[in-house]
């Protein structure tokens, strides 16, 4: 297990945060094929968008069903 899984795992434990860190096999291009690899829905899994504006990178955790417009 790499450290930062490791760290992931510990913080939602610690915190007793709701939620289960999965790492798949492989990779899950869209929200749409990590559902289907978790065996769920969309609605059930958040993902981060990452952007750049200005000098300032923002990170934006949304819902999986969810579009940045």
């Amino acid at each position: 297990m790499e450290e930062f899984e490791k760290k992931i795992r510990s913080y939602i434990s610690k915190q007793g945060v709701p939620a289960q860190h999965i790492v798949f096999e492989h990779s899950c291009h869209s929200v749409r094929e990590a559902a289907a690899a978790a065996g769920t829905v969309p609605e059930n899994l958040v993902k981060n968008v990452c952007l750049i504006a200005g000098k300032r990178l923002v990170v934006a955790i949304v819902k999986g069903e969810d579009k940045l417009k």
